[in-house]
């Protein structure tokens, strides 16, 4: 409304009053008749305004009311702008708001929130908080919808607004998964036929549904069927309901009527579930195919198992396995279940170790479910056929302690019965046999049977203490008299090295007392054994039966060098015995059929002839073997022998000659100082005393301490004083050490009684004796022979330090006849300290002086096995090559020399050369190095990427090479890796854990522990890289 101001009037100052008067009412009549006219013209004007704002705003009711919103709100805008009555300003402003929302303009939130921030009282707030509610459900902010929705006022809507209420109220609830405030909302609408009829009823049935109200569910479902939008859906539903309801079979038969494509993939979901849960697995089949296949379906843990589960049924079990394979079997509630079907889809494909890893898998995901006892069962069993005993025994005794009444309780007890009586794991198969709480006799037998096996493993791995034990065990059992006596056996073997002779006897004839060991391969032999301990204590007689005894039994010589060296032992012994003639007769046997040993038997032969003063027959037989045999390690025997027969007949020049050849072509012999003496004698009997002197000197000089030294002074002071230099003589002695004439008697007497302590066999009193001489006369002439015979005492008294203090000093003295075995005691014994770099060094020294094959071979193998303790395995493959080619080798010895060739090709790089050392020694053993071989020809294997080949060699190492736990294990992580380069990680988890499970070796369980996290990392790298590729899958399905 316009506002008109009225002026002030003006008042007059002089004049006539009347006439003032008159005048002033004069003007206010006229000024009362122009207000009265502005007035009526005023009124006029008002009306006509008002008119036309009345216009607006009804224009713009109309133009709403048809929906036409954009003219509609440019009348109510004008209309705001020019009339300020409260009601129908309030009324255009909250019309123009709701035309801004139905413009999608994006000021209506704000217009819409305004009216009830500026009239919140007002009716019109209250219809603007329903079309703000309207908005937010329009936009899909579920959330904002059922706040603003739960404010509002239904008194104020309309029949038609509330019912709409009531649809996006409940929509936006159902939304935000407010599923039975959305259920309260969809309830007065979903009876009565409106156009939110089918979608109430579609959602107050879904709703129903999900809270198990099945009936309600059917019902509302049922009302929309067949509508085009919400039917397809709503059977798939009430095709979930019947599902739930375990009817499966009405389940198949209302998906026949559903024809819709869009709901396709899902009815063949449900249909091919119905199947399998009624187990018409063959018709299950195409159904989940289908439905698994489908983009964008991304299948469940469950649907693979179903689908798995269903080819194996159908026998279709690689398949089966592929779908497994993709189930996380880490899943608590199917897991278990998938791995023990996995198992026997492999089992079925013979698989057997990907079977046992299945097995052992479910167990281990569930060891007190349902699956644990079969699943623990089969992986025994799988176990034992794959010559796992090891691990099949301790499933099988966990079987039985954990179900002692269960199913497969009675055939584990078979089972393990008969693994336990073919055990090649018996270490583990003794541990399990001892642990039985109640065990039977049988069990008991088995157990020294086992025992007895172990205890030969022991022993044929040079394990003699352990081994020696275990025998004592067995031998103190009669359960199976066999093995009783067969430990006999070996503990008189034991006896035998450990220089116990008289035992060793004794545990002879208690084993060939025992009926029961007459057809081993160990009967014979024993006899030959005897015939050694007799020899041994010098019983030659016996010794001489016992050798017999063996050739009568062996007649065919099965083996050859064990029958020959009997026929020899015959010989020494008869010798030994003085029946010369018999020992005559069985040399000259062996020299005719020049038998291994020809050359040993032809020098004895030579030795007795000499005794029986024919000395043209043994000079005749000495020089065959100088011609025959000139690499024979009795050559210089023969040689000096030959000298000695001269030097005896007088014929000195050819003894002189003789003994030259000594001294010039053996200067290692034990003949050497005899030689020098011997020449010197020879020469002083020619009257040639100069040189004799000469040689003597030599003599005296370098062998100091020496016998033949002591021997040369008469002869010495004979050649001086008949030349009457006397005084030359003793200048002579005085500067030669240990040649002290006013000690020689005490030094004599102390020796010598201590020798005889050592004589009578009173070996703790001549160790004392001898330790005494070496204390009081350190430059004695007998110090070197004090030492060895203090180190023989010490050694009989296992005082094996002192020993070797005395045999080293014996052994880094110049040569004599106790260097030879002081340097190979030394090396023993340092060997046994495992002080392998001094040990090797004595071997070494051996090797030079070595006048026998026996020693030759010991000092050889010495050095290739203290090397390889060293781990120096370019230094053990130079001796084994020697060993090789020595002439000497022996099986034993052949296959460590393999071995360490085998490992330094490996270290160069040279594997085919490895894998013919390797394979050479596979052929020879089922010891250790066996082991080791058939784990390396897998390692190479690996190497050259022939995996399948790897794996076959790991399985042939358990299965042979069982007891040998360490390189067991090793194969197994190397199995692991197999599987790992063929993409089988399910195979190489399971077994890594098996090692981890079933071994204690810390550093290749750390290996285990350590590649178990690389797979995982790998299994992570994999599904995320799956998880890409179903996303790239489900975007190119939405395009």
């Amino acid at each position: 409304m316009r506002n008109f101001q009225i002026q002030k009037i003006k008042l007059p100052t002089e004049g006539s009053w009347m006439q003032n008067i008159l005048l002033i009412i004069g003007r206010v009549l006229a000024v009362t008749l122009f207000l009265l006219l502005c007035h009526s013209r005023l009124k006029a004007q008002q009306t006509a305004i008002y008119t036309d704002e009345i216009r607006l705003y009804n224009k713009g009711i109309e133009l709403f009311e048809k929906e036409k919103y954009a003219a509609a709100q440019k009348q109510f805008d004008e209309y705001i702008q020019i009339n300020h009555q409260a009601q129908n300003q309030i009324n255009a402003i909250y019309y123009s708001a709701v035309c801004a929302m139905e413009l999608f303009n994006g000021d209506a939130e704000w217009k819409l929130k305004q009216i009830n921030t500026l009239y919140p009282e007002n009716t019109k707030a209250k219809l603007a908080k329903f079309q703000l509610g309207k908005l937010y459900y329009r936009n899909k902010n579920n959330k904002q919808a059922v706040a603003t929705l739960d404010g509002v006022e239904t008194k104020y809507l309309t029949g038609p607004e509330l019912k709409e209420y009531y649809f996006i109220y409940g929509y936006s609830l159902f939304k935000v998964e407010r599923f039975e405030d959305a259920k309260k909302a969809f309830k007065p609408i979903k009876d009565e036929k409106s156009k939110y009829y089918d979608a109430s009823n579609y959602y107050y049935g879904y709703v129903c549904y999900k809270s198990a109200a099945y009936d309600e569910a059917l019902e509302h479902f049922g009302r929309v069927k067949y509508h085009k939008t919400f039917g397809p859906l709503s059977s798939v539903y009430i095709a979930q309901v019947y599902f739930v309801r375990k009817q499966y079979a009405q389940v198949i038969t209302f998906c026949d009527t559903i024809s819709n494509a869009d709901v396709a993939n899902d009815v063949a979901g449900i249909v091919g579930q119905s199947h399998y849960q009624l187990q018409h697995y063959p018709e299950a089949i195409p159904n989940l195919e289908k439905f698994m296949s489908a983009a964008p379906v991304v299948p469940s843990n469950n649907d693979y198992y179903m689908l798995g589960y269903c080819y194996a049924q159908n026998k279709q079990h690689e398949k089966a396995i592929t779908q497994f394979l993709k189930v996380d079997a880490n899943n608590d509630t199917i897991g278990p279940y998938v791995l023990y079907n996995l198992g026997n889809s492999y089992l079925a494909l013979n698989n057997k170790t990907a079977a046992r890893a299945a097995f052992e898998s479910s167990y281990n995901a569930d060891s007190t479910g349902s699956l644990a006892e079969p699943s623990l069962f089969f992986s025994a069993k799988v176990s034992d056929e794959l010559n796992l005993q090891g691990i099949a025994m301790n499933r099988y005794v966990k079987l039985i302690d954990q179900y002692p009444d269960g199913a497969f309780t009675e055939e584990a007890r078979a089972n393990l019965g008969n693994i336990l009586l073919h055990a090649k794991n018996y270490k583990e198969a003794i541990r399990i046999l001892e642990g039985l709480k109640k065990p039977t006799k049988q069990d008991l037998t088995n157990l020294q049977r086992v025992s007895y096996y172990r205890a030969e493993e022991l022993y044929l791995n040079n394990n003699y203490s352990e081994a020696n034990e275990l025998f004592k065990k067995v031998s103190a059992d009669s359960y199976d008299l066999k093995m009783k006596g067969l430990a006999y056996f070996w503990i008189a073997e034991q006896d035998y090295r450990d220089l116990n002779f008289k035992s060793c006897v004794q545990n002879i004839q208690k084993f060939q007392a025992t009926s029961e060991v007459k057809e081993t391969r160990f009967y014979n032999q024993s006899f030959y054994n005897l015939g050694y301990a007799y020899l041994k204590q010098e019983q030659y007689s016996n010794a001489i039966e016992a050798f017999i005894a063996y050739e009568d039994k062996d007649k065919n010589a099965t083996n050859p060098e064990v029958y020959t060296d009997a026929a020899i032992r015959i010989a020494d012994c008869y010798f030994a015995d003085k029946n010369y003639s018999k020992a005559i007769e069985y040399y000259s046997i062996l020299v005719q059929k020049n038998l291994t040993g020809a050359d040993y038997a032809l020098y004895q032969k030579a030795m007795i002839l000499g005794v029986l003063g024919r000395d043209e027959e043994k000079i005749t037989a000495l020089k065959t073997i100088e011609k025959n045999y000139p690499k024979s390690p009795y050559i210089d025997d023969a040689v000096f022998e030959l000298a000695d027969i001269y030097l005896k007949t007088e014929n000195y020049s050819t003894a002189i000659t003789a003994f030259q050849n000594i001294i010039s072509n053996y200067p290692r012999s034990i003949y050497l100082r005899k030689s020098i003496l011997n020449k010197a004698l020879a020469l002083f009997n020619l009257q040639k005393d100069e040189e004799a002197l000469d040689d003597i000197k030599k003599l005296i000089t370098n062998y100091p301490s020496s016998d033949e030294a002591r021997a040369a002074l008469p002869l010495v002071q004979t050649i001086l004083v008949n030349q009457g230099k006397g005084e030359v003589y003793l200048d002579f002695i005085k500067v030669l050490p240990n040649v002290l004439i006013s000690a020689s008697t005490q030094d004599s007497i102390g020796y010598e009684s201590a020798f005889k302590l050592y004589s009578d066999e009173k070996t703790d009193k001549a160790s004392k004796a001898f330790g005494n001489y070496i204390t009081r006369f350190p430059g004695g002439f007998f110090i070197l022979k004090a030492n060895y015979y203090k180190a023989e005492c010490d050694y009989k008294l296992k005082k094996y330090d002192d020993a070797l203090v005395c045999y080293e000093y014996v052994a880094n003295q110049l040569r004599s006849e106790y260097s030879e075995k002081s340097a190979r005691q030394s090396a023993v014994l340092l060997n046994m300290r495992k002080n392998y770099e001094k040990a090797y060094e004595y071997f070494s020294i051996l090797e030079r002086i070595a006048s026998n094959k026996d020693n030759l071979q010991v000092s050889i193998l010495g050095q290739m096995r203290t090397a390889a303790y060293m781990n120096k395995i370019d230094t053990a493959a130079l001796a084994s090559t020697k060993y090789l080619n020595s002439g000497i080798a022996q099986k034993d010895g052949i296959i460590e020399a393999q071995t360490y060739l085998g490992r330094y090709y490996m270290l160069h790089g040279k594997q085919d050369s490895a894998l013919t050392a390797f394979n050479a020694v596979l052929k020879e053993t089922k010891n250790i190095y066996g082991a080791e071989a058939k784990y390396t020809i897998a390692l190479i294997q690996y190497n050259r990427k022939e995996y399948k080949a790897a794996q076959k060699t790991i399985f042939e190492l358990n299965d042979k090479f069982s007891a040998f736990d360490s390189w067991v294990a090793k194969g197994f992580v190397l199995l692991a890796d197999t599987y790992i380069k063929q993409n089988d990680l399910f195979q190489a988890k399971a077994t890594l854990q098996s090692i981890i499970d079933n071994y204690d070796g810390q550093d290749i369980l750390s290996q285990c522990k350590a590649k178990l996290n690389e797979i995982a990392d790998m299994e992570k790298s994999q599904k995320q890289e799956s998880q890409k590729q179903i996303e790239q899958r489900i975007k190119q399905s939405e395009k």
